[in-house]
């Protein structure tokens, strides 16, 4: 394999490191299918030790910050709009499997290399984590949660592939029958959310202390992590109770519910993206009900306060990013990722612990740190360009010029290194009509 070497840049490791201000990046740049990248060197310029041959590519990076390529945890790839209730499938699974492969290799455009998908259907998504292991297909990476198991008559109860059950025995089956699907964590639906019309729903658990636990200890005999859609205090405090790994959304957290998130040492996928109902599409807030765009806007505030708690009692620890969109959905003309690291900024992360929450952390949630989410010798070639320096200034995120999977580029609009895209239809880079956005 040939060499890429990226010089004259800053480099952002993805561990919550001061930046390397005069840094070199060496990659092995794949030439055939079945080849793997690695990242070969990272640190300074000047004590690179590595030299180019004459046919290898030297890029001058200037004025760019090297990352890791981002992480988004919590995304539904069915996600389409309008959204169809009560289990209703106009589509089919042949065409349903188109849509969840566009949803997946499109992230890419907006600097996600690795997507944990929190609740589909028809096992789709493992499906494609498996093609993506075959080599079969290319994107990015897919961390697979399959079917969300729920109680009878809650949260998302009417959407395609929900799994619903009563009593320890039938949580304890779901779990299985998941993980005999092949799926790599379990996404529980623990409490009501802000898209239920009735809306007490949020304020309460749909989970019994018994059922929650049964279903955590199959997962964890299987070293299977669970996440859970949690709201509020009650459901919240019973998730941790009994074993939930990963606590996504949090709506409402009073102090006590924060200290035991924090005492529990559990991963917080906040979400504060979509309760921000910021979406720069019109047509995706009208195919949601009125009343839940209001609710969404009402809580966000809380959101933001609740989630800014847990960050002043241990910083970055456990944050990662989620934003139950999609990742090209935008919000203030923003890619929903992006988004959601300003919002983390917003909760009181500094902008280096908000890039450490999208890469770094997010890895160790998906238990792939031991292949990618980090700048580090040895790990594969997940990597951004950024122009400007977004450890410092989150919103210079939004300036994202080189993407690279797997040490292959996907597109690199750097000055001295201009890409067209790759591996995707051209026209892709610049499509208005994308995410749910598109009229399936």
């Amino acid at each position: 394999m040939k060499r890429i070497f990226l010089t004259n840049v800053r480099i952002v490791d993805g561990d919550g490191n001061p930046a390397i201000e005069d840094g070199c990046l060496v990659v092995s740049a794949p030439e055939k299918v079945e080849e793997d990248s690695s990242i070969l060197y990272v640190g300074s310029k000047a004590e690179c030790q590595l030299v180019p041959q004459p046919e290898e590519q030297v890029v001058d990076g200037t004025g760019y910050t090297l990352m890791p390529g981002m992480f988004n945890v919590h995304v539904h790839l069915r996600a389409t709009s309008p959204r169809y209730q009560f289990k209703c499938d106009p589509y089919g699974t042949p065409y349903r499997t188109l849509i969840y492969l566009r949803h997946h290799m499109e992230a890419l455009l907006k600097g996600v290399t690795c997507i944990r998908g929190c609740g589909d259907s028809h096992g789709i998504d493992v499906a494609i984590r498996k093609a993506l292991g075959k080599k079969m297909l290319w994107g990015p990476r897919l961390v697979t949660c399959g079917k969300a198991i729920l109680p009878h008559g809650g949260h998302a109860n009417h959407q395609l592939g929900s799994l619903e059950c009563s009593g320890e025995a039938q949580f304890m089956e779901a779990v299985r029958s998941q993980i005999n699907d092949g799926v790599d964590q379990i996404k529980l639906f623990y409490s009501g959310g802000a898209s239920d019309a009735a809306g007490a729903n949020m304020f309460t658990a749909h989970i019994t202390d018994e059922e929650g636990a049964a279903a955590c200890k199959v997962a964890h005999m299987h070293h299977k992590k669970v996440a859970a859609h949690l709201s509020n205090d009650v459901a919240i405090q019973s998730a941790i109770r009994v074993g939930v790994d990963s606590l996504e959304h949090c709506y409402y957290m009073n102090d006590e519910t924060v200290q035991m998130l924090v005492d529990n040492d559990r991963w917080l996928v906040p979400t504060l993206t979509v309760t921000d109902a910021n979406h720069s599409d019109p047509a995706w807030l009208g195919a949601i009900s009125p009343f839940v765009v209001q609710r969404l806007r009402d809580v966000h505030q809380i959101h933001v306060e609740s989630i800014a708690k847990v960050i002043a009692k241990r910083g970055a620890e456990k944050i990662c990013t989620g934003t139950d969109t999609l990742p090209t959905d935008l919000f203030d003309d923003t890619p929903a990722t992006t988004y959601e690291c300003e919002m983390l900024v917003e909760a009181g992360l500094t902008p280096l612990q908000a890039l450490q929450a999208a890469t770094g952390n997010s890895a160790d949630l998906c238990e792939i740190a031991d292949k990618t989410g980090r700048l580090k010798v040895g790990l594969s070639a997940d990597i951004l360009a950024i122009k400007g320096k977004p450890d410092q200034n989150i919103r210079d995120l939004r300036n994202l010029s080189m993407v690279m999977r797997d040490g292959r580029i996907v597109f690199s609009k750097l000055e001295s290194y201009q890409q067209p895209l790759q591996f995707l239809p051209p026209e892709w880079l610049e499509c208005d009509t994308m995410g749910t956005r598109v009229p399936w």
